[in-house]
């Protein structure tokens, strides 16, 4: 690996970081980015039992629920365009219970 892709990852990681700050702290659901998909970890996900919608979704529909053990896991069910969060009303049963959401944008 060359110092351009180490510099990308990095520089991709703290993008993860920064948005997923933005959604936790305004109860948001993670939107996975295409790029972004091999680098998400459940750390990342908004821990949310509902879900605010941003401004610029026009619909947010929850979807189906998986339960995830690990961030290989989460990677292995993630689909670039969708919105996850953890939903910790659920408890733990060998994992945490990632919500998926379906995503309109204007």
């Amino acid at each position: 690996m060359n110092e351009m892709e180490l510099t990308d990852l990095h520089n991709r990681r703290a993008n993860i970081i920064t948005v997923s700050n933005l959604a936790k702290a305004h109860g948001y659901p993670l939107l996975a980015w295409p790029e972004d998909k091999q680098l998400l970890r459940l750390a990342d996900l908004p821990r949310l039992v509902q879900a605010n919608k941003p401004i610029n979704w026009t619909h947010l529909e929850p979807g189906i629920y998986f339960i995830v053990a690990n961030d290989q896991a989460l990677r292995d069910i993630i689909k670039p365009g969708k919105a996850y969060a953890i939903n910790p009303a659920l408890g733990q049963f060998n994992g945490s219970y990632v919500q998926e959401y379906k995503v309109t944008t204007r």
